[in-house]
């Protein structure tokens, strides 16, 4: 089994591309800027995305399959990675009891029923791309929990706000994903700015017809530049920023 995980991280657990993932997360789960302590998360942080990415790929052995260097397809190699899901699993699950066992509780809930929509919708249309995305908001709002924030709804909507900013980054990776790009501009958009503006004023109109126009202009130039993806979660989060440190907008009321 240790020889199956180790060969599995090597191919699908790139240590930048997560590290800088959960950077991101923290940063956009930070009430202000990250102090030397909070940083000591990213240890936590870094194994639960492991957690979380081999849970996607034990789901998609099937569909890759054809794939090259990909040991999570082999149905032996799939069985031992299957029971080390659940090892990690517990070992990330575990040290949140001595933190706030109702934390702890929240994860382990949502690993279960995880387990059980895969299982029913996974290979229904567009779910496949969509379940994996629903960590993100749970990710955040942990981090939120963990650095002692108060769950309210203020905490739960900038959690979901991240559903649609990664939709969107999903959508230049995967052509097969066929929800409309600018429904998705628009989801991410408007949530975020319920965020920053809940009183609808003049300037949330603005900001909604700026960040649409970015996300299409993008759209049209995704052949030429695949990075484009990555503005979004920029996007995302340099609203998050501001909203943690607002202008005054108060000029145009409507």
């Amino acid at each position: 089994m240790f020889k199956a995980v180790s060969t599995y991280t090597l191919q699908r657990f790139k240590p930048l591309t997560f590290l800088s993932l959960a950077v991101f997360l923290l940063l956009f789960a930070h009430p202000g800027f990250p102090k030397a302590a909070d940083w000591a998360i990213l240890f936590w942080l870094l194994p639960l995305l492991f957690v979380f990415r081999l849970f996607d790929d034990l789901a998609n052995k099937e569909i890759d399959a054809e794939k090259p260097n990909r040991l999570y397809t082999k149905a032996d190699e799939a069985k031992k990675l299957n029971t080390a899901l659940h090892i990690a699993f517990a070992l990330v699950a575990i040290p949140l009891l001595f933190i706030d066992i109702n934390i702890s509780l929240i994860l382990t809930a949502f690993y279960l029923v995880n387990l059980m929509v895969y299982r029913l919708f996974f290979k229904t249309g567009n779910f496949r791309f969509v379940l994996p995305l629903l960590k993100y908001p749970l990710i955040v709002f942990l981090i939120s929990l963990v650095l002692g924030q108060t769950a309210g709804p203020g905490q739960f909507l900038k959690a979901i706000s991240l559903i649609p900013a990664f939709i969107l980054f999903e959508h230049y990776d995967e052509p097969e994903f066929n929800i409309a790009f600018f429904y998705q501009a628009m989801a991410l958009i408007l949530l975020n700015l319920l965020i920053i503006f809940p009183d609808f004023s003049f300037w949330t109109i603005i900001f909604s017809i700026a960040g649409i126009l970015f996300f299409l202009s993008m759209h049209l130039l995704k052949h030429q530049k695949p990075y484009l993806a990555y503005l979004v979660l920029l996007f995302a989060l340099l609203l998050n920023i501001y909203c943690k440190n607002p202008w005054n907008f108060n000029l145009f009321p409507l």
